[in-house]
């Protein structure tokens, strides 16, 4: 056991004198190389903290990513927008002169009957027997001799919309009842209106659309 003393205790001799003799090398190391040592440390530091303020900014600026759009709501709105951009399209009943304007909300002097009158349709004049033609798909829902306004078509179509054509010739040339499609052959110019005898050979085209009466859709015309 002394044995074992005496050799631990010349063994930490042994290393006191080794680090006395040490510690003058290191000291001579540092007084040479102790600064570039420094500097060298403190750049890789440096370095370092650069590198990684520079990896986060990088995630920070990164873009947000696009939505994607839901293509079911997409195509649904587009097919109510085409729904709601459809509108029903009508055809001039015949090519002519327009010889009475639409004024339902203005007083218009009538020569026939010598006194001032609203006027809530379209005077079309024609040669006598001119073809009258439906302005669109229907069906005839009246053909009668109206005191006034002579041989008489009323035409029901689509959507509330109904078209009336008077001081025909005749009002035999279609029954009531009957579909027509739009172009077809209803009636022909005549000068049947008693009310409208001053302007001769036309025809009387009325417009309406749920019942009331409105601006034959006929600029053309």
């Amino acid at each position: 056991m002394k044995d074992m003393r005496k050799k631990l205790h010349a063994l930490a001799g042994d290393i006191r004198a080794a680090a006395r003799g040490l510690r003058p090398k290191l000291s001579a190391f540092w007084n040479r190389f102790g600064y570039v040592t420094s500097m060298a440390a403190l750049l890789l530091l440096v370095g370092a903290a650069a590198t990684i303020y520079r990896s986060r900014a990088a995630q920070n600026s990164a873009p947000a990513p696009t939505p994607t759009p839901q293509p079911a709501l997409a195509s649904s709105l587009n097919v109510g927008a085409e729904a709601e951009a459809e509108e029903p399209s009508f055809l001039p009943p015949l090519d002519g002169e327009v010889v009475g304007e639409y004024r339902p909300d203005a007083l218009v002097w009538s020569d026939t009957l010598g006194l001032w009158q609203t006027h809530a349709a379209r005077d079309i004049a024609a040669p006598l027997g001119t073809a009258v033609s439906a302005c669109a798909d229907g069906t005839v829902t009246e053909a009668y001799r109206d005191p006034l306004l002579g041989y008489t078509v009323r035409v029901e179509h689509a959507d509330g919309y109904e078209s009336l054509y008077a001081c025909l010739q005749s009002a035999e040339m279609v029954e009531v009842g009957r579909t027509v499609q739009m172009g077809d052959v209803i009636g022909a110019v005549g000068e049947s209106a008693d009310a409208e005898a001053d302007l001769g050979a036309h025809l009387h085209f009325a417009f309406f659309l749920d019942g009331e009466a409105m601006q034959p859709p006929l600029e053309g015309a």
